[in-house]
């Protein structure tokens, strides 16, 4: 209800609150629902901040976990979340309600304007009655909401309250009714609407130990999907070799298991060797069935079910493979490289060597290395350098441009240090990639240590990886300056989209033969290089999703009249967001570039998660997530553009895990990119310690710097940068780089167990 011209509520509407759950903090949820409110009115700004669309606006169901990840992207005390989900409950069933009861619901009698609800004059489209009824015996009577995601490859969610069928039910007897006799039906109205029961998921054999006889294809299909594939055996040559195949595999699996724990121990190269050979068999099986399927008309008039469905049967053999192997259960690796350590920048460069043992103190902190099933590997292997250098980095990079950042490296003394490695967008030099002799092969055991977790995660060694080194990579496409970036950003190789090619490329390549993978990269930046290589054109293969800072509005636009013309939206004299216009616009259906505007908010990127990514990962139905992990989107970064907490990058974390797990069996390796917030620092008896710099008023105690900061830093590394920057890192001993990390790699970790 918008307020008149002369009021002095000018610019607001009028708007009624479902259980403020803003308003306290009262845990338990019948003591909330009964302590506050259920409807409130109060006055917002009539502005796109404070008015948005509904989250849930034309879906049959609430998902618990959609809204779980909401909440965490508030800001508010946990002690709210109850009532959060029941504010959510309540406004889900007036929306459903208004959209499919309200036109044809007979307003019932009896109630006058003295008797009415205080809420009825401004919401009177809804009938009296229904402001009157006992909401709070309505939600105190359902589920209390857990903050524990389900752990399914189907999502936890709930019917809305039926509020209509309540009034129906309230309505007098028939006999009552002055409408006897005449005809009148009191049946419910067609407009009604019916939800739909899912089929129930094939229930996976615990264990072996009843013999191979008890393992079918009734395991892991749905009987529809059973039922397709015999009917289309004595028609379909292709699809009746799909059947036995399936059949076939099932009980290779029955035969394979108990074999395997003969073995002496689950660490046994030989586990490893068969357990990889089978899964990769399972999945280039599942590559091969999706062909055919969707070859069949008859398959794809169906909606893509039955499609999806075979998907899903593979996953589930997939599952049961892994889990009864004692391999994968809830298992994260952690690899790193101490080679890493020898790309040095220059002197004012914010991606300082310090990133390295500074992530990995954010691992060790978050537990990595202290149990079997979360190790942290410290050396990658040279069969997978020697694969990165031979086979894959020229599938992604130019041989022009390898071979450039080679001979610039390869041209500089062993003690020069912070050298220029790419030239800026005019050749002229000042480029701001710097290295040193050793920078090329850091960045060749960045991609390698990507394809090793590649190859653990999809060969069953683990569920999820994370690859902790340097340079970062996303920057760096094809050639030079990716996308008419005006520089290399600091990136020599990349690492994530060479995991990608590895893992999509075919067995008798040397690959993993997956047929799709998804790539999310939350760093601040753009990835030009990530969709330069991978996108450039579109390739099914591939699908890439950015969350970055950006716009049309802060960057501008060309018009169509002239390639040197150029506008901006912004009245404001600047020269847009590293690295330019590339994340403006999504170019085709394998690219969803999602800008945020000048600063990343967590509303922002809650936003886009729920209602741009979920849904289309979820289409595409990856084999494998790869993220791309950047941290300069937090609110200490020093490049001054995001507005995220440490914990909001966790809950990030946790919704591609979730996605990955109702897709791929939650097999998502992340690379680390950019985030520059740690503090200056330099080695002191073995000590992470603030590096002292004039004219600043006071500094942390060494005691204090060195309980959040300690752990070992090589020698010869030092961590000079310039008193202005060094300044702006004192915020980050508050949160910065190393909690934000840590939220990332405990959210891999809690995140890891496949259910049986």
């Amino acid at each position: 209800q918008a307020a008149g011209k002369r009021s002095t509520s000018k610019g607001k509407v009028k708007v009624v609150f479902f259980l403020p759950y803003w308003n306290d903090g009262a845990s338990g949820t019948k003591q909330a629902n009964r302590k506050a409110p259920l409807l409130e009115l109060d006055s917002v700004d009539a502005s796109s901040d404070m008015i948005k669309e509904y989250p849930f606006s034309g879906q049959q169901t609430l998902n618990l976990n959609t809204l779980q990840t909401q909440f965490k992207f508030t800001g508010l005390s946990a002690k709210c979340y109850e009532k959060f989900v029941q504010s959510h409950r309540l406004a889900f069933a007036f929306y459903n309600y208004a959209r499919n009861d309200l036109a044809s619901e007979d307003t019932l009698s009896g109630t006058t304007t003295r008797d009415s609800h205080p809420l009825h004059r401004h919401a009177a489209r809804f009938p009296d009655v229904l402001l009157h009824l006992p909401f709070s015996f309505l939600l105190d009577n359902l589920p209390p909401p857990s903050d524990t995601p389900i752990a399914s490859e189907v999502d936890a969610e709930e019917p809305p309250i039926q509020l209509g069928n309540i009034l129906k039910c309230m309505k007098p007897p028939l006999c009552f009714s002055d409408d006897v006799g005449k005809g009148k039906s009191h049946s419910s109205n067609g407009n009604h609407r019916t939800q739909d029961s899912s089929v129930a998921s094939p229930s996976l054999p615990a264990t072996l130990e009843a013999g191979a006889s008890d393992v079918s294809i009734e395991n892991f299909a749905q009987e529809k999907l059973i039922a397709e594939l015999s009917r289309l055996q004595d028609t379909e040559i292709a699809s009746a070799n799909l059947n036995q195949d399936l059949i076939r595999l099932i009980s290779r699996s029955a035969k394979l298991l108990p074999s395997i724990q003969t073995l002496s121990t689950a660490e046994d190269p030989k586990v490893h060797s068969i357990l990889r050979s089978f899964l990769l068999e399972i999945i280039r099986t599942k590559a091969y069935g999706e062909d055919i399927l969707m070859s069949d008309q008859r398959f794809l008039n169906e909606g893509n079910m039955l499609l999806k469905e075979w998907r899903k049967c593979c996953e589930r053999l997939y599952k049961f493979v892994s889990i009864n192997s004692g391999q994968v259960n809830g298992k994260t690796i952690v690899l790193t490289d101490h080679r890493c350590n020898l790309h040095v920048t220059k002197y004012d460069c914010v991606e300082r060597a310090v990133r390295l043992p500074a992530a990995l103190k954010a691992c060790r902190n978050a537990g990595a290395g202290t149990l079997s099933s979360f190790p942290l590997i410290d050396r990658v292997e040279q069969s997978y350098i020697e694969l990165a250098e031979k086979k894959v980095i020229e599938r992604a990079h130019t041989s022009k441009y390898v071979r450039k950042i080679k001979e610039r490296c390869a041209a500089l003394r062993d003690t020069d240090k912070g050298a220029e490695l790419t030239e800026d967008s005019d050749g002229g030099g000042n480029g701001d990639t710097t290295g040193t002799r050793f920078s090329f092969q850091a960045a060749l055991i960045g991609v390698a240590a990507a394809l090793q977790a590649a190859d653990l995660v999809v060969g069953g060694r683990c569920t999820n990886a994370l690859c902790v080194t340097r340079p970062p990579g996303h920057h760096a496409g094809r050639v030079m300056h990716a996308m008419d970036a005006v520089s290399n950003g600091f990136c020599l190789l990349n690492p994530a989209a060479c995991a990608a090619i590895y893992a999509t490329m075919s067995s008798a390549e040397g690959g993993l033969g997956l047929k799709r993978v998804c790539i999310i990269d939350f760093d601040v930046h753009h990835g030009n290089g990530t969709q330069d290589i991978l996108c450039n054109t579109f390739d099914p293969r591939f699908f890439y999703i950015s969350l970055h800072a950006g716009g049309a509005q802060i960057n501008g636009y060309e018009t169509e009249d002239s390639e040197n013309d150029f506008r901006s939206f912004s009245s404001k004299n600047q020269d847009g967001i590293f690295p330019g216009r590339s994340g403006d616009v999504s170019p085709h259906a394998g690219v969803l570039n999602i800008p945020l505007g000048d600063k990343v908010t967590p509303h922002d990127v809650a936003s886009a998660l729920l209602k741009k990514i979920e849904p289309a990962v979820a289409d595409y139905y990856p084999d494998l997530i790869i993220l791309s992990a950047g941290f300069d989107a937090h609110k200490h970064d020093p490049l001054g553009l995001g507005g995220l907490d440490a914990e909001h990058f966790g809950s990030l974390t946790e919704v591609a895990c979730n996605l990955a797990r109702r897709c791929c069996n939650g097999r998502v390796i992340s690379v680390l990119e950019g985030g520059y917030g740690i503090p200056c620092c330099r080695p002191q008896k073995g000590l992470f310690l603030p590096s002292p710099a004039k004219g600043l008023n006071s500094q942390p105690s060494v005691g204090r710097t060195a309980a959040i900061l300690d752990l070992d830093l090589p020698e010869e590394m030092d961590d000079q940068v310039t008193p202005g920057m060094q300044k702006k890192l004192e915020r980050c001993h508050q949160e910065g780089f190393i909690d934000c990390v840590q939220q990332h790699v405990r959210a891999l970790k809690n995140n890891n167990r496949r259910s049986n």
